[in-house]
Order: C-alpha cells, then structure tokens, then sequence
C-alpha cells in the first residue's frame, strides 16, 4: 500500500497578508469550492480510504472505494459491501448475504453552504504541498472570532481535479479528533457497471419514503401534527432543510429540521408518542452527542457530533424549544431567512 508522499520544508505557495486582502484571494477561493463541487458531482476514482477517530476511544477503520460521479458508488470494508445507485444506499452483509437498503442522505458533501460558510468562517491557503506526484492546495477554513464554539476544518485539495485527499477535523481547543485520508489513489480507473448491481430481493427493511418541505407550516399542514424549533441558534446557525421520512410498519411521520452554518451541522427531530412526559436527557455515544426530551405527546432531540459545537451552547439552544408558531416560508423560528441548499 502507498503511503502519502508529502513534500515538507519547501516553500511552493503561500498567502502574504496583502494577498490575503485582495480580490484575487476572492477568487480564489470561489475557485477552490467549485472545484471540490465539480469533483464531487463528475469525478471517477478508486482508492483506499482511512478514517480515525481521536479522543477518548480512538479508532481506525480502512475502506477501498470505487467511485463514478455523484451517484455511482461502492466500498467494502471487513465483512460488508456498500453501494450507491439511483439515489438508493444498500448495505450487503457477506456472511449472511442479506441487503438493507435506505433512502440516500441528500447531504454528503465536505462543504456545506458556501455563502453560509464564508461568512461565518474565514479561509486560508496555506503552503502548497504533494501527495502521490499530486499538487494540492492545503486549506484551513476556521471559526470566526465570534465562533470560538466551533470546530475547524484543514484540508488538502488536488490543484487540478478538486479531490480532497486529506480532512482533518479540529475541536476548539486545536485539538485533532478527526481524520480520513485516500491512499493508492487512481483517477478514471477501469470499472465494471456490474460492481453496482446489487439483488436486494425481500431486503428488510423496505426503502422509507422521504420528502422535503419548504417551511414547516407546509409540514404541519400536510401531517396535521404540532412542532417544535428553538428560538436560540447557536451563532452563524439557520435552518437549511426541512424532511419527513416514514418509519415502520405504520409510516409513523419522523420530522427532521437540519441546520447549518455552512461548515457544520446538527439537526433537531422530532414525532409523536404515547410516553409520558421526561424531562431533559443527554446521551454521548460512538462520538455523537443527543439531547432528547418529551413533552405535550412529542418526542424531540437534537443531533450532533461531540467535537463540532460547544456542548454548552447546544444545550443552551436546546432549552429554547418552544411550540412552533406559523414561521411562513424560507424562514427560522425566529422569522429570519432561511438558507435552502
């Protein structure tokens, strides 16, 4: 297996603080996004990815991946096969050769809301380096000073396709509890159409039913159900997306309010129940953080990894949930606008 070949100590390029004040750097950076989003959207490659965890439970986890365009893609790793087609995600266990297919997340790419993020974060180029014979651009995207809540992002973008061969996730306190790098990296590789056919046959469960919304008023009005949303958003937060997917055997609605700040992320659920009412409970687990509660006949509970937001200004939010008021189209709780991606 090869390893990343990184070039150190020699100067290729770097911002000067005038640089970093002009229009040209503008430019660049719109350039650097649309890149990465062309990549994500066209590029074909296979590689051997690695993904660890830092922190308390460190982990290590190693996937070949085979990837055309934006909706062509599989992986294995240990005794499973993943594969995206048509907009469908199906998990293949090999020692059972059983298949669960789910609907595919809309949101999977490294960059989120551009606008969102460039005004909440500020983007540096740093030092040009090399990886497997590649040029890349080595980029730090950073909390404003006003976000010293949030975590930061360092990645290293091939200069001439847009592939992020490197992203390392930083919590606050500059600590790294994030990393996934490509190894043996080959673009526009050989591939065989059938690496994506997959019988899914009787798989359980069944493909749920997802939809989007405009605004949660058009939610409420379609499934006749009381909401809820916070009136405090951590800072450079607005809602992004709207979703209802069906779960069970009985299509139990399941509302997801998914906000961004353009970088990171954290959603709030939320569905009807038959419990009794409990007050709030926080739960860490696996590197996810979830704050729950049950009120009025509705269970809802926010969604975020630990090292992304302060846990305090999550919890603060949290506390804020009220009973949603008709908020109208493109808008927050609050009746500022709403960013749809």
């Amino acid at each position: 297996m090869a390893v990343i070949a990184v070039s150190f100590g020699i100067f290729l390029h770097s911002e000067s603080s005038a640089q970093r004040r002009t229009p040209e750097r503008q430019k660049r950076k719109d350039e650097l996004f649309r890149k990465i989003a062309a990549a994500e959207e066209s590029l074909s490659y296979q590689a051997t990815v690695i993904t660890e965890y830092f922190g308390e439970e460190t982990r290590k986890y190693e996937r070949d991946v085979v990837k055309v365009g934006s909706n062509r893609e599989w992986s294995k790793s240990n005794n499973r096969v993943f594969v995206i087609r048509d907009n469908l995600y199906f998990i293949k266990f090999l020692e059972n050769d059983s298949v669960i297919v789910y609907n595919r997340r809309s949101r999977e790419s490294i960059i989120g809301d551009i606008e969102l993020l460039k005004k909440n974060y500020s983007v540096r180029f740093l030092p040009e380096e090399k990886i497997q014979d590649h040029l890349v651009d080595v980029v730090r995207i950073r909390f404003r000073l006003r976000h010293k809540d949030r975590a930061w992002l360092k990645i290293w973008v091939d200069k001439e396709n847009g592939y992020v061969f490197r992203t390392e996730h930083y919590d606050a306190e500059d600590k790294k509890f994030f990393s996934r790098h490509s190894e043996d990296v080959k673009f526009d590789p050989e591939i065989d159409p059938e690496l994506f056919e997959v019988d899914y046959t009787g798989a359980l469960p069944a493909v749920p039913t997802r939809k989007l919304y405009e605004s949660a008023t058009e939610v409420r009005d379609d499934l006749n159900i009381s909401l809820v949303a916070p009136e405090f958003l951590p800072p450079g937060f607005s809602l992004s997306e709207i979703s209802v997917r069906y779960r069970g055997h009985n299509n139990k609605p399941f509302v997801q309010f998914y906000y961004s700040d353009g970088l990171w992320s954290f959603s709030l659920f939320q569905e009807t129940t038959e419990r009794d009412n409990r007050d709030m409970r926080l739960r860490k687990r696996m590197g996810g953080l979830s704050i729950s509660e049950i009120k009025n006949n509705l269970r809802y509970s926010f969604n975020s990894d630990i090292d992304l937001i302060a846990e305090k200004t999550l919890v603060k939010s949290f506390q804020t949930i009220k009973p949603l008021n008709d908020p109208g189209p493109h808008q927050d709780a609050k009746g500022n606008k709403k960013h749809i991606k």
